[in-house]
């Protein structure tokens, strides 16, 4: 299978938790590409480019990654930690306005997902997530389902979180 990370604010295509992916899902063939986070419409492009092109299969996202992620339509989706609301988030770490403009415009989009996409997607949530806390949760729950709540993180993806929470959970997506 397919699969791309869309990796949140200020990662890479070399960070920990595409290369952890990359290491503990040896049977799939999981990408990690840098992309333009400064322009949401452009990474989405960017990304939705890809996809098409590279025929992904699934999409793994975290954070902003994941907001980017759950844009996107027609794909399967795990989603960790989720930045719901970058308009609202964003600022609070210093974000320049004019980026923080760019995603503004998918929040409907995101947190009012099509019908055919809702069932696409797992949400995963660190119990102890320093940034988001739980604010996000409930929204989640009502636009796309039951969430998973991670024990072995906070918001930034650990590997032992990944191993022996996150990939048992999402077998099902990985089965096709």
């Amino acid at each position: 299978m397919k699969i791309l990370y869309i990796y949140g604010l200020g990662g890479s295509s070399v960070g920990q938790t595409g290369q952890t992916l990359k290491r503990l899902l040896p049977q799939h063939d999981v990408r990690v590409i840098d992309y333009n986070q400064s322009d949401c419409a452009i990474a989405r492009q960017q990304l939705m480019d890809y996809i098409q092109k590279e025929g992904i299969q699934l999409l793994v996202g975290s954070s902003l990654g994941a907001f980017i992620a759950l844009s996107i339509p027609g794909l399967p989706k795990a989603i960790i930690n989720p930045c719901m609301m970058p308009s609202v988030e964003l600022p609070k770490i210093f974000v320049p306005r004019a980026m923080v403009a760019t995603y503004k415009p998918f929040e409907e989009m995101v947190n009012h997902p099509a019908p055919e996409n809702k069932d696409l997607v797992m949400g995963f949530f660190a119990e102890t997530d320093e940034l988001l806390h739980n604010r996000y949760h409930e929204t989640f729950r009502q636009n796309y389902g039951p969430i998973h709540l991670l024990r072995l993180c906070h918001h930034r993806a650990t590997p032992e979180m990944l191993e022996h929470e996150f990939l048992p959970a999402i077998q099902p997506l990985l089965q096709g």
